[in-house]
């Protein structure tokens, strides 16, 4: 199984993210801050749909630190391709 895409909309530092990953390894790097964790849950709640990784703030990390409209839409979209398919 691997990661092929991530799309995330007014979630936690990100506004608007959309990453195409590789087949292989892949590193995710950054300044303290920058969002490499959040990714990682991310990826993680996509795969299981448990937000549980959020440390408690799971409606706050929807649109925690991005600029914008109260209420805007948020949303995390993810692909992942196991045997082929």
């Amino acid at each position: 199984m691997w990661f092929k895409k991530l799309v995330v909309k007014n979630v936690g530092l990100f506004a608007d993210l959309d990453l195409n990953f590789t087949r292989g390894s892949v590193g995710i790097f950054g300044k303290n801050g920058a969002g490499k964790s959040t990714v990682l849950n991310l990826l993680y709640a996509v795969i299981t749909n448990d937000f549980g990784r959020f440390d408690g703030v799971k409606t706050d990390m929807i649109r925690g630190k991005v600029q914008g409209e109260k209420g805007a839409e948020s949303w995390v979209y993810g692909e992942i391709e196991h045997n082929g398919t």
